[in-house]
């Protein structure tokens, strides 16, 4: 893959499971991105240790030029830094750094912030914008329009199973048609699903309790994005055959990020549902790619 085409872009990182390599992958694309970068988390990253289970954690160094959201309350950055702007009653800010340092990243307690910060860190001359999202949650994404999303697996044999039945469901939901003049159906505070000539629309989660309540005379079942789906891929794949399904929101999955443990490539491969998606497939990139900055 081509990182450089990443240049000047909204970057989301999320992940499957606990330290499955989020945090590493976001130091990679430091490495491989150029000009003005703004990175934030949702929750905390760059930390010397993971404060459930005490192991090392792969530390975050700011470059000058840099902006990035951190907690004053909880972390004190390393770096020479300048303050820009701050959240939330001052416990979240963002900073520019003037000379290089290692630092802490957080972000905003909520997804409804999310836009807004991106567009601050736009606004004072953020190129590229990296969010290292919370594990095992996409719901961040739909928040920041024309996101690009990479997703970072941890594969061992213990989740092989799991694992590629996740990473196939979100194959599946990534390649969902998207009808955008549908959102105007979901820009109000009801939850009420509308069934309208045989559409379907369906605010939230889809849930398998509300897919068993789908109205048989609809054709078409409209939903907002694919973080809404949580359902499983076997029954996903079966609603597809026996309905239309769209999303109003489009968010595009650029790649799996895949690192392996005790475990070969072939193995995990075999697994999967669709073979197409070993063309989104990125194992541990810091096999092929050189490292450029640190």
């Amino acid at each position: 893959m081509d990182f450089g085409q990443l240049n000047g872009k909204n970057i989301f990182i999320s992940g499957f499971g606990k330290n499955c390599g989020k945090t590493t992958f976001l130091k990679f694309l430091l490495t491989q991105i150029v000009g003005r970068r703004a990175y934030f988390s949702i929750g905390i990253d760059g930390e010397k240790t993971d404060e459930i289970y005490s192991n090392l954690k792969p530390r975050i160094k700011a470059s000058a030029g840099d902006f990035f959201l951190y907690n004053p309350f909880f972390s004190s950055p390393k770096a020479s830094i300048k303050i820009i702007n701050s959240y939330e009653n001052g416990h979240l800010v963002l900073a520019e750094t003037i000379r290089s340092g290692f630092v802490e990243i957080h972000g905003p307690s909520g997804n409804y912030k999310l836009e807004e910060i991106v567009s601050d860190l736009r606004k004072f001359g953020a190129e590229t914008v990296i969010v290292d999202g919370a594990f095992d949650r996409l719901t961040q994404v739909a928040a920041v329009p024309r996101a690009k999303v990479f997703y970072v697996c941890h594969v061992s044999k213990e989740n092989l199973n799991e694992t590629a039945m996740r990473i196939s469901l979100l194959f599946s939901l990534s390649k969902t048609p998207c009808i955008k003049e549908n959102i105007s159906y979901f820009d109000f505070t009801s939850s009420s699903p509308i069934l309208k000539r045989e559409i379907f629309f369906l605010p939230g989660a889809l849930t398998f309790n509300k897919a068993n309540n789908i109205p048989k005379e609809a054709k078409k079942v409209i939903l907002e994005d694919l973080t809404k789906v949580f359902v499983d891929y076997n029954y996903w794949e079966a609603l597809k055959k026996e309905k239309e399904i769209y999303f109003a929101t489009s968010i595009g999955l650029t790649a799996f990020v895949v690192n392996l443990y005790n475990i070969g490539r072939e193995a995990f491969e075999e697994r999967l549902k669709d073979k197409e998606i070993l063309t989104r497939m990125i194992y541990n990139p810091y096999e092929h790619q050189p490292l450029r900055r640190t």
